[in-house]
């Protein structure tokens, strides 16, 4: 007389058994995910949502940098088990808002991402789809607005891809100002025998 534990081995070790754990696996990491996107959305439309709080006060009102660290302190109050509100984290707020406001930026292209249903305005796509741990230090380290942009548009694509592309020729417009391959050729053989000589 078969067990339960014999019953059990035959099912675990059946093809169809296999196969529903693995399309049941295959589902959880697909919720998990899915899961992820929606909470790292909502918490980027937060930072968000604060930044511009705190810069359009800090306009209206005349207020001066204390009240970033002043604000801090009271969300730190407010939530103490959430973490998030460090005054270094609500200055990122700022200048995270700051620095893709609509004024700031090119808006998305008609039908991107709908405009934010309280403000009207439009998150940037490429600022809501990644993380907050990568829009903070893409903000903190690049210096301009097309190193920003770049940033934005690579940093989800795994480390060592890149995308280029290479024209036969140069737009008339910019010849005059490159030397030609025969003169790039003489240059680079100049510069090696030099290198030889020291």
């Amino acid at each position: 007389m078969a067990t339960n534990l014999d019953i059990h081995e035959a099912q675990t070790a059946s093809p169809a058994y296999q196969q529903l754990v693995a399309d049941a696996t295959a589902r959880v990491q697909t919720g998990q995910l899915a899961a992820f996107r929606a909470v790292n959305k909502e918490l980027i439309q937060l930072y968000w949502d604060l930044g511009k709080m705190i810069a359009e006060r800090q306009q209206a009102n005349g207020w001066g940098n204390s009240v970033v660290e002043l604000l801090a302190v009271d969300l730190q109050k407010a939530f103490p088990s959430s973490s998030g509100f460090s005054k270094t984290n609500v200055w990122r707020m700022r200048a995270f808002y700051l620095a893709y406001r609509p004024s700031a930026i090119l808006p998305p292209p008609v039908g991107e991402l709908p405009p934010d249903q309280n403000t009207g305005e439009f998150l940037p796509p490429a600022v809501a789809e990644i993380g907050w741990t990568h829009n903070y230090p893409i903000l903190e380290k690049c210096k301009d607005q097309t190193t920003v942009e770049f940033a934005l548009q690579v940093v989800n694509k795994p480390i060592g891809v890149a995308t280029y592309s290479i024209s036969k020729s140069l737009p008339k417009e910019l010849i005059a100002f490159f030397p030609s391959p025969e003169e790039l050729i003489k240059r680079v053989e100049a510069v090696i025998k030099s290198a030889g000589e020291h």
